[in-house]
């Protein structure tokens, strides 16, 4: 009846645990049989399920998007384990590829038939008793009066149809965001669908099935849905970029694109999210080792690669970028940035820029809705032209490449601390983005990192870096926009 978990009582009073359990027991009296004691039920249905299947059941793991009507799904049974997908699922195979390797297809797989009904949202549902064993009647009783007129229909039409085994799979909504799936395996002696008469005879198993598609995924993280329809390009998979397309997989992003000319070497593992084992199975690109990465961890993402430099692939295919909704640069790199933004000037695509201060000392992200002023130009340029990146925490002037062995070497000192840093706060500026459909300024993002080490190789911190320490509100500004920029000088 209650989580078993961070349950909190005055150890030392156990009389006042006592009260409270027969008050908890009082009140389940006094809301019998109304539609508080209903909706507790509905909301425990799993709970009573699963008490209901402990006399013998079957295990499933279903990785299918429940949907609104009546579809055909199958079970892919292995000797370890029982799969639920949807009928012809595009991501079955890369699903399969992960769980049981490159060649599972070699392998005997039993596929069997299996049928998803969706209930109604306000269907009185009550969850069976747990002291009565499951049977036929206790799946009609569930169903019958319970379906959508549409779903009725498609149902109806099924059950004139002569089955002798198979699997149906019910969803139970919760909630308008929270489906359940229980669901039963039936073995028919007869000719008729057993659903379709009242026979007590017919061999039926019980199913436990664990939800593993994308949805349920999200709605065990935070319940945003707002990237489950985006396409994402990121610009760059070095040590930030790379985390920041692993977070929007994670954060159920519909489709990502990887877009890097770089080769993943041994120099990068040190603050890379991909390790030595990417090196040892020779995926030259970074765009590759990520893909292949991604995609054991998440298999629901759809994701595309580009070994290109952004320049050499809008020059390549321009209108490449027209079916992405969000385009992320995480290449550090001044020029490249300021390509995508004369690229983009002039489209309603929502673009963000981040990028790292020397040593981790501060994480910057410029979250640009194109239709509005203010760009990454705008950082770049005062009265008297080009100027370092206005929003730096580190002081102009300064020289900060460091090389261990030659100039082949060179590299900015950070760590990987610092990569999760500037891009958690980077999927924070794409979040941003895609719960409103527009927003009313852009917006300039930094948070503070760590200044030991560079104050003590005697760098010096810039005036915004003192002036956020004197207020944290100048970490977030929608002002940051330049008369003297070219590009938004000219829209002004």
């Amino acid at each position: 009846y209650l989580p078993t978990d961070n349950i909190l009582f005055d150890i030392d009073k156990p009389e006042q645990l006592v009260i409270e359990c027969i008050e908890r027991a009082l009140n389940v009296v006094d809301t019998w049989d109304t539609e508080i004691m209903r909706r507790d039920f509905r909301k425990e249905f799993l709970s009573y399920w699963i008490m209901a299947c402990e006399k013998g059941y079957s295990s499933l793991i279903s990785y299918s998007e429940v949907r609104n009507y009546f579809e055909e799904w199958e079970i892919i049974s292995t000797s370890k384990q029982k799969m639920l997908f949807r009928k012809n699922d595009i991501n079955k195979d890369k699903i399969l590829t992960n769980i049981l390797g490159d060649n599972y297809k070699e392998d005997r797989l039993n596929s069997d038939e299996a049928f998803y009904l969706p209930l109604r949202l306000n269907a009185k549902l009550i969850p069976p008793n747990p002291k009565d064993e499951i049977n036929i009647q206790t799946i009609k009783k569930l169903i019958d009066g319970n379906l959508s007129s549409s779903v009725k229909k498609q149902y109806k039409k099924w059950l004139r149809k002569n089955k002798k085994n198979y699997w149906i799979i019910l969803g139970i909504p919760i909630s308008s965001d929270n489906i359940v799936l229980i669901g039963v395996f039936i073995r028919n002696y007869g000719k008729n669908n057993p659903l379709k008469k009242n026979d007590h005879k017919n061999n039926l198993t019980p199913l436990l099935i664990e939800r593993n598609d994308k949805m349920y995924q999200i709605s065990r993280t935070s319940q945003n849905f707002s990237l489950s329809t985006m396409s994402v390009a990121v610009i760059g998979v070095g040590s930030v970029g790379a985390i920041v397309a692993n977070n929007l997989s994670k954060m159920g992003v519909s489709s990502l694109t990887l877009i890097d000319d770089d080769s993943l070497k041994s120099d990068n593992i040190s603050r890379h999210l991909l390790g030595f084992n990417s090196l040892n199975k020779n995926c030259d690109l970074k765009v590759d080792a990520l893909q292949e990465y991604i995609e054991l961890q998440n298999p629901h993402v759809s994701i595309d690669v580009e070994s290109l430099s952004f320049q050499k692939l809008v020059n390549k295919a321009p209108g490449y970028f027209d079916e992405i909704d969000v385009i992320v640069s995480c290449t550090g790199d001044t020029l490249t940035n300021f390509d995508i933004t004369n690229f983009f000037k002039d489209t309603n695509k929502k673009t963000v820029f981040g990028w790292l201060d020397p040593y981790g000392i501060g994480s910057h992200c410029l979250v640009v809705d194109n239709q509005n002023i203010g760009c990454y130009k705008c950082l770049n340029y005062g009265p008297e032209g080009l100027i370092t990146n206005r929003a730096s925490f580190a002081k102009e002037g300064q020289y900060f490449e460091k090389n261990l062995a030659s100039c082949v070497s060179a590299f900015v000192p950070y760590n990987y601390l610092s990569s999760n840093s500037a891009a958690n706060l980077i999927c924070e500026g794409i979040l941003r983005l895609t719960e409103v459909d527009k927003i009313d300024t852009n917006v300039l993002i930094s948070s503070f990192g760590r200044t030991k080490q560079f104050l003590n190789e005697g760098f010096v911190l810039s005036n915004r870096y003192n002036q956020c320490i004197k207020s944290n509100e100048y970490l977030e500004s929608e002002n940051f926009h330049s008369i003297y920029c070219p590009v938004c000088s000219k829209a002004q």
